[in-house]
């Protein structure tokens, strides 16, 4: 009986830390994401994507076109929306896009300082586009608890309206992923800009950006997060802006391998 009341703790103990590593039922990314999308997310770890996942799974359906709202991506300054659009039978999807999209809170369309759009045909049926839309802040606005609305105003071929249907969404925010600010400085310790940065995407701010470089894309093609070796990490990324620019990553980083931004000429280092 002793040794029986000895080893009960120890199977709960068992149980408990198997429990806390069993990642089994963690939500995996849509293949919109990853297939259509493009993005790689294998430097996430297993708690960084199921903290930045959300699932939505809502439909609506507007001049027989059914908008299927799968999954959400990012943080609160990336959000990556994944949906399908499905048309009736012998619609010519050639050409066919999304028409004006919108994300909004409050009753406020929410500004985003870049949106990405991305569509295509899925191989195996004619009558649906699997579409992304993502978009990127300067600064944290889609916090978890933010009540979000996504709006699909039409399609459209080549700017012409084809479908005429309005498709409207909403759900509470869950996507959660930390964001870390840095001042900019110069070796003497001189504030020359600001930059924030998550998994998902970096915003920088340097000031005296026009003493340095003839164009913003020269600017924008040296902001770099940096590893312990001093070697930018890979993000395959797109970007825009001048002294104001943004990032976003097609690579998603573990913000653990992080040790430096750099910012025009600037490298600062980054607390853990």
């Amino acid at each position: 009986m002793n040794r029986l009341r000895l080893l009960l703790p120890l199977l709960g103990l068992l149980l408990a830390l198997t429990g806390c590593t069993d990642t089994s039922s963690a939500p995996q990314p849509d293949e919109i994401l990853t297939d259509h999308a493009g993005l790689n997310l294998d430097s996430l770890s297993p708690e960084a994507l199921a903290a930045a996942l959300q699932t939505i799974d809502q439909t609506a359906s507007d001049q027989g076109v059914e908008v299927h709202v799968r999954q959400t991506l990012g943080d609160a300054m990336t959000l990556y929306v994944a949906y399908t659009a499905t048309f009736p039978a012998g619609t010519d999807l050639e050409g066919l896009a999304p028409g004006a999209v919108t994300l909004s809170a409050d009753g406020k369309t929410l500004i985003a300082s870049s949106q990405i759009s991305t569509w295509e045909t899925l191989d195996e049926d004619e009558t649906t586009l699997v579409c992304v839309n993502s978009f990127g802040f300067d600064k944290e606005v889609v916090t978890p608890g933010t009540e979000v609305t996504f709006t699909i105003d039409g399609f459209q071929r080549d700017g012409t309206p084809v479908f005429d249907a309005t498709h409207t969404f909403t759900w509470t925010v869950e996507n959660e992923g930390t964001v870390k600010y840095v001042d900019v400085k110069d070796d003497q310790g001189n504030m020359k800009g600001t930059c924030n940065f998550s998994a998902f995407a970096m915003n920088a701010t340097l000031w005296d950006w026009q003493d340095h470089y003839d164009a913003p894309a020269a600017f924008l093609s040296s902001l770099q997060l940096l590893d312990e070796s001093g070697q930018p990490i890979p993000t395959n990324a797109s970007g825009s802006g001048s002294n104001n620019a943004r990032k976003q990553f097609r690579i998603p980083v573990n913000l653990a391998d992080v040790a430096a931004v750099q910012v025009g000429p600037y490298v600062t280092e980054v607390s853990k």
